[in-house]
Formats: C-alpha cells, structure tokens, sequence
C-alpha cells in the first residue's frame, strides 16, 4: 500500500498548496501483484483465471480537503483523478468533503463510500461545518455502508462503530461542541457517519482515519476486536489539536502499550501534539505533510 497526501495542514515541497484539510491517493497492489504499486502507472490491468480482469492497482481517494486544492495538488504529482476506482469519505464534515464536487467534474465513475449519517447537517458551536450544501451526488455513484465491515478490495476493508443510540460512549467520546441535527432535533454528534480504512496484510492491520473524533484508542480497540489482528500502523488524523499536555501524555502512555509501531499523523493531531508525541511514543512517528509519500510497513 503506497499512500500519498494530496491535502493537509502543512506543506513544504514547491508548487503544492496547503489548507486545513486532508485527502489521501491510496494505491493498493492486489494478492497476485502486491508489488505492481512500483510499475509503471500504464499497467492498469492482468488477465485473472477464466477471462476475468482485475486491475493490477487499485485507485482510492481518501477524503478530498475543503476545496479543489487537492486536484491541484495531485495534477502537480502527477497523479490522474479520473483512474480513481473508489472514494471513501470518512466522515461529513467540509474539510473532507469540500473538493468532492471537483472531483465529480473530474472522475465520472468512481463509487462513493459514504455513511448516510454524514449527509446530515452539522455544526461546530453553531456554524456550520457540514457537507457542502449545494454538493449533488448521483444516487448511482454511492454506496452508504450500513454494516460494521464493508470490504472494498480484498485486502481493504471499512470499518465504522455500531449506530446504537442507546451506546451512551458515544456521547462520552465524541469531541465537545459539534452538533448534529436529526429528525428535525438539533443534538450532540456522536459520528456514526465516522468510518476507517482498515488495510489487511501478514495478519496485521494499517488503520487509516480522518479525525478519530471517536478517540483513537476506541477505534483501535474497534479494530482489533473485529478482525483479530493487531493494528500495527495509524494513518490520518488524531483530533489532538486541542488537547491538554497531560490528555496527550496519557494517549501517549495508553498507545505505548498497544500493537502500534509506526504512526504517520496528520491534520486535527495538530504540530504541538505532534510534537510531544514523537518525543513520547515507542513507535516510529512521523508527519504526513502534503505531498509526502509512504508506503505501509506492515
């Protein structure tokens, strides 16, 4: 899995923008070519058994920023939207979903994954902070994962918290200030429209997140009880911006105890979170400005 950020908060190489805002171009080699994210991008396609074709290298867009800076950003790395296969959009709000009507100009066929929750109005101590009012997605083009895990590729899979309204945790750990109407009722956002990219090889996991206003430590609680795999890499977002020293030595703390060994965070951690966490961590700690490119080591 090789990944590359088109958008954060943070950018250092010459003719790229930056933004409050996350998007990540994913390539993930499939089972018979885990090693065809090296080729030559032509190689689009190979012959699988019975006349059946799979495509060498599977395109993904993780989340598209707050504006079209993203496409910019990818046509200066020479990256082509319109072979993108697939869109996964981790939760509603317009930093990561604010370039996705210039992506729907761009690339005519790829499907959207997105949780039907994050279509909802949201708000951030009253401004609104929510989809794109006057963004129009073909209902052909999207799927709304309802179950806890959806697989997209072989070896990629979504994964997302139960909805239970009766789950008081989600209250307990959603980020204080943001808000949700629903039904007409203006309400605390739990985000169940958050959902995770979780990628699986030698039986361990990449966890690839937004914001993690779930809290990260949940999430990869979420993760390792599904699949029974240990989650030894984080990608994404933390949502650590804000946080207290003392709430960021205690992550630090709880994630030394954990599987995790390389975390490659971005966006909502913020730079002194960041900071501090890379001087805390056992594991391997780097930050994913845009442009930057990594591949999984797992």
């Amino acid at each position: 899995m090789k990944i590359t950020t088109l958008v954060d908060n943070l950018v250092y190489p010459r003719n790229l923008l930056a933004e409050h805002g996350l998007s990540f171009y994913i390539e993930v080699g499939n089972a018979l070519n885990q090693n065809a994210i090296d080729l030559d991008r032509n190689i689009l396609s190979q012959k699988v058994g019975n006349n059946i074709f799979k495509r060498a290298v599977n395109k993904i867009l993780f989340d598209c920023g707050q504006s079209s800076i993203f496409a910019q950003n990818a046509h200066n790395l020479g990256i082509d939207l319109k072979e993108i296969d697939t869109v996964i959009i981790s939760h509603g709000h317009y930093d990561h979903t604010g370039g996705l009507e210039r992506f729907l100009e761009i690339n005519k066929t790829a499907k959207i994954y997105i949780k039907q929750e994050a279509l909802l109005e949201k708000f951030n101590n009253g401004r609104y902070i929510g989809v794109p009012k006057e963004l129009i997605i073909y209902p052909e083009r999207v799927v709304f994962p309802t179950e806890q895990i959806t697989q997209i590729y072989e070896s990629l899979y979504l994964v997302s918290f139960p909805n239970n309204p009766e789950t008081k945790s989600a209250q307990k750990n959603s980020v204080k200030g943001f808000s949700v109407i629903e039904n007409g009722k203006q309400i605390e956002d739990c985000f169940n429209d958050e959902q995770y990219l979780v990628y699986k090889n030698n039986n361990k996991l990449s966890l690839i997140t937004g914001c993690s206003h779930r809290g990260i430590l949940n999430i990869i609680t979420l993760v390792e009880k599904l699949f029974k795999m240990p989650v030894c890499e984080i990608v994404g977002g933390l949502h650590t911006q804000k946080h207290s020293l003392e709430k960021i030595q205690a992550l630090a703390l709880e994630l030394n105890k954990s599987s995790v060994q390389t975390l490659n965070i971005s966006h909502c951690t913020g730079i002194e979170a960041f900071a501090l966490l890379k001087t805390r961590l056992n594991a391997k700690t780097t930050y994913n400005y845009t442009g930057s490119i990594l591949k999984s080591n797992i």
